[in-house]
């Protein structure tokens, strides 16, 4: 089943684990998709399947396979003297600052940040400059990390196309990937956002799976004319 997905600045997002979720749920609430076998989703990131985990009193709670993570600066894309080459724990040049950036690609692209500053402040103010750093010529998603234990961290997030942003189901499997890269975590790791908590497992062979809950809190219908306009686009 295919979604588009759509930035507030107009721009096309590749893949959200956040929106592949809630699409899940309303497949299952309003589509006829059962809960005996998983709903395929195809996104411009690349397929993701989910699965229902449980129904809840109030949320419904899913798993996400989101694929696999690349670190080849090729693949985020990355400007470089070599794309073959990998960006983990390298120095990355904002502004007055040098930072420790572990660059990726899990369909769409994400610069996870291990030593920055973890405040809202420093967000808003180096989260812009390096979502248009020209090392990143399609621009990319930024995260703060802050590792509490083996098993947990938190993350503050700079959405590309969407600014500061409470939570992201990609960018929450971008900072497990980039913790368990660095030694930081183990494979299972839950990330602690604003806007709530994602668990994300890492697997051996990089695959990577999500979950968290949806949670219905209305019900619209689009235009005609403005339905029209984003199917007539394709």
């Amino acid at each position: 089943m295919p979604v588009r997905i759509f930035n507030p600045d107009g721009s096309e997002a590749e893949k959200s684990g956040n929106g592949v979720r809630i699409f899940a749920k309303f497949c299952l609430d309003h589509c006829g998709a059962t809960s005996d076998r998983p709903i395929r989703i195809h996104t411009l990131g690349g397929p993701v399947e989910a699965r229902l985990v449980a129904r809840e009193k109030n949320r419904t709670v899913l798993r996400l396979s989101m694929g696999k993570v690349s670190f080849r600066c090729a693949d985020l894309p990355m400007t470089g003297p070599n794309h073959e080459v990998e960006w983990i724990e390298k120095p990355l040049t904002v502004g007055d600052r040098n930072f420790r950036a572990t660059c990726l690609s899990i369909g769409n692209p994400h610069a996870v940040l291990l030593d920055a500053p973890f405040t809202d402040e420093a967000l808003c103010k180096y989260g812009p400059l390096i979502e248009h750093h020209p090392q990143f010529p399609r621009r990319t998603n930024v995260q703060f990390v802050r590792v509490r234990d083996r098993a947990t961290v938190e993350a503050l997030i700079w959405e590309r196309g969407a600014g500061r942003t409470e939570s992201s189901g990609s960018s929450a499997c971008a900072v497990a990937a980039a913790c368990v890269r660095a030694n930081l975590t183990d494979r299972a790791v839950k990330v602690v956002m604003p806007g709530g908590t994602l668990e994300v497992m890492v697997h051996d062979d990089w695959q990577l799976e999500q979950s968290g809950f949806a949670q219905e809190i209305a019900v619209g219908t689009l235009s005609e004319d403005l339905s029209g306009d984003l199917l007539g686009s394709r």
